[in-house]
């Protein structure tokens, strides 16, 4: 399963602060278990996007991590953690979704992030979705795509499904930006474009 983290800057919070203490990869080497995976951490690069402008993609087993975390924030060791609380104090959580992965590309790296929002087609398998970004990653050629998700049932903001590429600049999703796709199987509501967290252009 999927969750993901979205993410605001307190306006009243300085930027190099923020980057700082919003960065969770801290959080990945302190789980006890080793199970949650911080896929990609990202800011929305030259405003090109919807709020929110900033994601912690994770990577877990299922539902029941949910509970678990819940258990941890309960804990008296959660209000030991300096860290953690500091770090709700400097980060706004604006919202969170729960998907499931579609299709698994190679991971999120270096590069720059093109995110489309679709609407998912109730009347599309999961199967067909996965196999629609799939044919497109074939005429992108500048593009990888890394992940395709779907919102399970409702418990995310809407429109429910993101699929995830990886250009290495601007000037190559551009293909991408202008393909028009009036005659495909579902709708693409919105764009973003993204870099790795703190490397963004605000």
């Amino acid at each position: 399963m999927i969750y993901i983290e979205y993410i605001q800057r307190e306006t009243c919070v300085d930027y190099e602060i923020f980057t700082f203490l919003g960065n969770q990869s801290w959080w990945a080497g302190a789980d006890s278990d080793g199970d949650d995976d911080l896929v990609a951490q990202l800011g929305r690069t030259l405003r090109l996007g919807p709020d929110p402008a900033y994601m912690a993609i994770w990577r877990c087993r299922g539902m029941d991590k949910l509970d678990e975390w819940e258990r941890y924030f309960a804990s008296s060791e959660a209000l030991r953690d300096r860290h953690g609380r500091a770090s709700h104090r400097a980060i706004t959580f604006a919202g969170a979704g729960c998907y499931d992965e579609l299709l698994t590309g190679p991971a999120i790296g270096d590069g720059l992030q093109y995110i489309e929002y679709f609407v998912p087609d109730k009347a599309l398998s999961s199967q067909k979705v996965a196999g629609f970004f799939s044919q497109r990653e074939q005429q992108i050629k500048q593009g990888t795509l890394n992940l395709v998700l779907q919102r399970i049932g409702l418990l995310g903001p809407d429109p429910g499904g993101m699929a995830i590429w990886t250009f290495p600049d601007f000037a190559s999703l551009e293909t991408i930006a202008r393909q028009r796709l009036s005659d495909a199987p579902l709708s693409i509501t919105a764009v973003g474009t993204y870099r790795r967290w703190g490397e963004e252009t605000l």
